[in-house]
């Protein structure tokens, strides 16, 4: 009878040294399960503070790409702008210029001696001057009484009356002149 005995303590014995093991080893199973679901929550968390900075800077960029294309759209409205000024200032540089050659034509061939014929009216006004209108809308050249200044100067000085030159940059321009 000891041996059934013997064989029921050992059963006994490997029972219980089975129900340990296997409590020790669900033991080192939850504290493996959580040590990862505090793995896990420090990743969420990591990972909000992160979405939360990305979309911050998401929002920040944003603005930033809505203000520069409201800037683009008013440089090229700028552009436009200017490029219409500088096609007036152009298109009255021309005027100016081309009427220059042509009166300085004029005063070569007004020193050609003309035959003049006694009693002409032409004797008496060979020096008279047409009267210009002083008009600041008026774009025409007119010859300056101040012989001193430079066809530069005299330029820039039409330029300056010109309903363009509000805006106009004379420093660039007399850059390029």
């Amino acid at each position: 009878m000891t041996k059934p005995n013997s064989i029921s303590v050992r059963i006994l014995c490997t029972e219980m040294v089975r129900m340990l093991s296997n409590r020790e080893s669900a033991r080192r199973s939850r504290r493996r399960k959580q040590a990862h679901l505090t793995e896990l929550e420090t990743q969420v968390s990591q990972l909000r503070v992160e979405n939360s900075s990305l979309l911050k800077r998401l929002t920040e960029i944003n603005q930033k790409y809505s203000d520069a294309a409201v800037d683009n759209r008013v440089l090229k409205a700028d552009v436009e702008t200017l490029r219409a000024k500088v096609k007036m200032a152009e298109e009255t540089v021309k005027r100016i210029t081309g009427l220059n050659t042509m009166f300085h034509g004029m005063s070569e061939m007004s020193s050609i001696e003309m035959p003049t014929f006694d009693g002409s009216p032409s004797d008496t006004s060979t020096d008279a001057a047409v009267p210009v209108q002083d008009n600041p809308n008026h774009h025409f050249y007119q010859p300056s009484t101040n012989n001193n200044m430079s066809s530069h100067e005299i330029f820039k000085s039409r330029l300056r009356k010109s309903p363009v030159s509000k805006d106009v940059d004379f420093r660039a321009m007399a850059k390029c002149i």
